[in-house]
């Protein structure tokens, strides 16, 4: 067909070339204008996404002038009469409302969806509520777990679409096709905003804990199992509620940008660029606790520092205590990880044994690369991610992040795990969390 096209072509003079080319601008420019002019009166320039610095992220930093206009309107709360700041009744809700001592990562997960669903709940803060079990239980004797849980998620609200969503959980659901056994007890749940369905189960451990409810949105008592798990807050509300919703800031540009997503393997993926305003991602990648942090400001951004702060970030995540404090030149990465004897991480140098989390080496005539398996696919390739790609550095991608998806790992050509680029041969794989 091609070669077809290209015979007519070079049978054309020079008009008839023009004409066509003219054409073919209008018909591949239709579409973007079409689109430019079908969403710009709707929105306008409001709209600010930085959560995928380099890929999509499930849960990430969002705001619009939605929620500029909410952050401006609700700053209180009546109930009982009583009128409270937000976070102050935030801070009530989570302590009336939860166990305060069966994880941090849940009583997060519980602020930032009860302050979502009040601020829905109330217009804004411009009507009351009602201290109940229909709407959120709340107290004025605040729990000092709860007090933390709030503060360390101040103004994050869950958004779908740059909106907040009707953010309801409940115990555990005791209806539908509840059922308990042996192992534990199940039931089918309802995710919002957009009523996907899915099987949620808790260990026996927590049965005592199962009050009812309505089977939308969270359940607390899962959320606890989840955080007991090593599951963080990003990963508690992604699994309860849509993959269209993101965790949003009410305080612009200023919040919350972890750039974390869920997935459905229980690994916590990281999909967007960690950033220096968060306290999450400073601890594992802007503080000492990073060895190329630590080593000299000039290797942010590297490669490396990427690396040891993902793997560190990692490793917390699945709740281990272990941490990865050495840091070499990208291509000494794998031997010097073989170096340390019976402290060395797990390894493989089969290029077709690639694990989720798992540090990718690749050697070259100079410094190497490294670069983190994010997920393992079912049809021979992985995604991973990495920093320091100097074609995708930007102004708002300094560090030149990157999330690589669907790169094979059992070809041999260009572009696959084991000839990446040239230059670049493939090394191995350090299993950080095997």
């Amino acid at each position: 067909m091609w070669k077809f096209l290209l015979k007519k072509w070079k049978g054309l003079d020079t008009k008839k070339k023009l004409i066509v080319l003219g054409v073919a601008t209008v018909i591949a420019l239709f579409p973007v204008i079409f689109i430019v002019v079908l969403i710009s009166p709707l929105m306008s320039l409001d709209i600010i996404d930085i959560s995928g610095m380099g890929g999509s992220s499930g849960i990430g930093y969002s705001t619009n002038t939605y929620l500029q206009k909410v952050n401006d309107e609700c700053k209180s709360i009546v109930v009982d009469n009583q009128t409270y700041s937000l976070e102050d009744y935030v801070k009530g809700v989570v302590s009336a409302e939860a166990y305060t001592n069966e994880g941090m990562e849940a009583l997060k997960a519980q602020a930032i969806a009860a302050r979502t669903f009040a601020i829905k709940r109330t217009n804004n803060c411009t009507i009351s509520i009602e201290n109940s079990d229909v709407t959120q239980k709340f107290t004025s004797n605040f729990v000092d777990s709860a007090v933390e849980a709030t503060v360390a998620t101040e103004g994050l609200v869950l958004t779908s679409n740059s909106e907040l969503i009707m953010a309801q959980y409940d115990s555990f659901y005791t209806g539908g096709d509840y059922a308990c056994d042996d192992d534990g007890c199940s039931v089918t749940y309802t995710k919002l905003p957009n009523n996907e369905t899915h099987k949620v189960t808790v260990s026996n451990e927590y049965k005592s804990y199962i009050a009812g409810g309505h089977g939308y949105g969270m359940s607390q008592v899962a959320s606890y199992q989840l955080a007991k798990e090593g599951k963080n807050f990003d990963y508690i509300l992604k699994y309860f509620y849509s993959p269209s919703v993101q965790i949003s800031s009410l305080k612009g540009s200023g919040g919350y940008t972890s750039g974390l997503s869920a997935s459905s393997d229980g690994f916590t993926r990281r999909t967007g660029a960690p950033v220096d305003n968060n306290e999450h991602d400073i601890e594992f990648y802007y503080s000492n606790n990073n060895v190329s942090y630590r080593a000299g400001k000039d290797l942010v951004g590297q490669c490396t520092w990427y690396a040891v702060g993902r793997a560190n970030e990692i490793l917390s995540t699945v709740g281990s205590d272990l941490k990865l404090e050495r840091a070499p030149h990208a291509k000494y990465w794998y031997d010097d990880n073989i170096s340390q004897g019976a402290n060395a991480f797990s390894y493989s140098p089969n290029v077709s044994e690639p694990k989720v989390g798992a540090i990718i080496v690749w050697s070259s005539n100079e410094f190497g690369h490294v670069a983190v398996v994010e997920a393992v696919n079912s049809d021979g390739t992985i995604d991973y991610s990495e920093a320091n790609i100097g074609t995708v550095k930007s102004s708002s991608n300094p560090y030149g992040f990157r999330y690589q998806s669907n790169v094979s790992y059992t070809g041999t050509g260009t572009g696959t795990i084991s000839n990446i680029w040239e230059g670049y041969t493939f090394v191995g794989y350090i299993y950080v969390i095997e």
